[in-house]
């Protein structure tokens, strides 16, 4: 039986009651007049607005339907957007001081920990923030609606979303997964008026209140506009090896065109792993994460004993798998969909990743707690790194193929497959500017970033993908997709760096903690010593991709 958690320790008795007290508390932050005081209660604050957000999620991932979790998402998102007003109101307090006055109440004793996020306190705001609930995240809630009359059929049977996008992308029966793909996009044809309309009024949203998303995006994740274009610059440069290892999978199958679905699709040859049971996962996950590090590895386990994983499949849950974080309870909550494949293992390890990077942050104030994306990512790939790279250790010559092209899969997904979902973002907000823009042009500039990325040798594109993909309409983070593959390339680096070293443990500790308040540049001038951390992750990933080539050739010649 699958582990299912728990998640009544953090509901409040009354949960009404709580809102309403915790609304009371913003409503006086104003009325102080001390500003290190009110950005402190803000902080306090902050933490217990955070954890109905991450409840919504759980309740609302959990069950679509759940009455519950609606009511609640609702009363957290104006909650929040109550706090982000009242904060916007210190924010321009901060703008309002002189330089000296400002840099004595930032470096004062109370405030200087948190120096790191109050540092972009004093940049312009777009405020608006009452506004969010019902002027940007309904429209999220909208795409939740399109995406519900999503109703692919296949053999006669109406396919629920979380097994349809296993078939479009994970099948390895390719013919079924190629036909099947035809009736995935026609699905999201019929829908993708709905899904323009939203996408068109969050972006829109956005630009009304004169925001720079991209711009934001890059200081939210502290990092430069200029490392991340040397970054796709990068990974541009290099996409023929991926497109090379893509090549050689199909040679492996016996065709000629590369489809779209081909990107993460399993080999076309047996597998000596067999389904996985759940129970031999956690065990595998245990042992090789606490090869690694004893504390994460103790920490792996504590999340299983005390119920804070979800596993078990349900056509009611959410297609995604995530981590929901808990300050003030120091508790974290894990959900996935487990196949028994190994992919679903690599999910696992990915999300208890996340789960003990809070740990790890969970004695630094809640401002700094919450880090970009750009670093929540880090331990959560490292994880499905370790996973994958001790496993190929002692793995047959079989088993270490087929952990090859799962983690060499999981490069594409967060390095080429991410920049088509930047690309089109780039277009998208380009010209929304101008005016509205409807499905067919969302449409055009999907495939035009899918062959800008992947190249001609991508024969069958997904034009449909912006309406397909669930991240484009998560409406707290415009530009979440770079974020994923900046966060890749440096776990790559790390996990290469330290699995020789003797104090392996303490340094990776030292790292994930630091990402709590240093920049990306920071992070990799202190924790990196490569010349250029992208092209150094990138040399990995190309031999490990000259491995892959080498043992798949010698499958299928073998007496050569």
């Amino acid at each position: 039986m699958m582990d299912e958690w728990t998640l009544d320790p953090l509901i409040p008795d009354d949960v009404d009651l709580d809102i309403a007290r915790i609304t009371s508390e913003l409503e006086e932050v104003t009325k102080n007049g001390v500003l290190s005081q009110k950005i402190l209660t803000l902080q306090e604050i902050y933490s217990r607005c955070y954890e109905y957000l991450e409840l919504a999620v759980c309740i609302t991932w959990k069950d679509k339907k759940d009455p519950m979790g609606k009511q609640l998402d609702g009363k957290a998102e104006e909650l929040m957007g109550r706090y982000k007003q009242i904060e916007s109101e210190v924010k321009r307090e901060c703008r309002q001081l002189a330089d000296d006055e400002w840099s004595r109440l930032a470096d004062s004793e109370e405030l200087v920990s948190l120096r790191p996020v109050l540092s972009t306190w004093r940049l312009p705001s777009p405020g608006s923030h009452e506004l969010e609930a019902d002027g940007l995240h309904a429209w999220a809630e909208l795409y939740g609606m399109a995406s519900e009359q999503v109703k692919p059929r296949w053999k006669g049977k109406e396919v629920p979303l979380g097994e349809a996008v296993r078939l479009v992308y994970y099948s390895n029966d390719r013919p079924s997964r190629v036909e099947f793909f035809k009736e995935w996009t026609k699905e999201w044809e019929k829908v993708s008026h709905w899904c323009a309309k939203a996408l068109n009024h969050i972006s829109g949203f956005r630009i009304s209140r004169g925001e720079d998303p991209i711009q934001s995006t890059y200081e939210t994740n502290r990092i430069t506009e200029q490392s991340v274009n040397d970054m796709w610059a990068s990974v541009l440069e290099r996409k023929e090896m991926f497109n090379e290892f893509l090549q050689h999978k199909l040679v492996l199958q016996g065709e000629k065109d590369l489809h779209w679905t081909d990107q993460f699709a399993p080999l076309p040859l047996e597998t000596e792993f067999g389904t996985i049971p759940y129970e031999e996962a956690k065990i595998l996950i245990g042992n090789l994460i606490g090869a690694f590090s004893e504390d994460a590895g103790r920490f792996v386990q504590h999340a299983f004993n005390h119920k804070w994983v979800d596993a078990a499949p349900s056509r009611h849950k959410v297609v995604s798998a995530f981590c929901a974080h808990f300050p003030n309870a120091r508790q974290t909550r894990v959900m996935m969909s487990y196949e028994g494949d190994l992919q679903s293992v690599s999910v696992l390890a990915h999300e208890l990743g996340h789960a003990y990077h809070y740990h790890l942050l969970e004695d630094h104030p809640m401002f700094l707690q919450d880090c970009p994306q750009a670093f929540t990512e880090i331990a959560s790939t490292l994880f499905e790194s370790i996973l994958i790279e001790e496993a190929m250790k002692s793995a047959s010559p079989m088993e270490k193929m087929h952990l090859l092209d799962q983690q060499i899969s999981r490069d594409i997904g967060t390095i080429l497959n991410s920049h088509v979902r930047h690309r089109f973002e780039e277009m998208l907000y380009e010209n929304r500017r101008m005016g509205e823009v409807d499905a067919r042009r969302m449409n055009t500039w999907m495939a035009e970033a899918q062959e800008h990325v992947f190249g001609p040798d991508m024969k069958t594109l997904d034009p449909t993908f912006w309406a397909s993909l669930r991240h484009f309409y998560i409406t707290r983070k415009p530009f979440g997709h770079f974020p994923y593959t900046v966060a890749h390339l440096l776990s790559t680096g790390i996990y290469h760096q330290l699995k020789e070293a003797e104090d392996k443990e303490q340094r990776l500790m030292a790292m994930l903690k630091d990402t709590a308040s240093l920049t990306v540049e920071e992070f990799m001038q202190k924790h990196l010593i490569s010349g250029c951390v992208w092209e150094s992750a990138l040399d990995r990933i190309q031999e490990n991709i000259e491995t892959f080539i080498a043992l798949s050739t010698r499958q299928l010649k073998p007496n050569q």
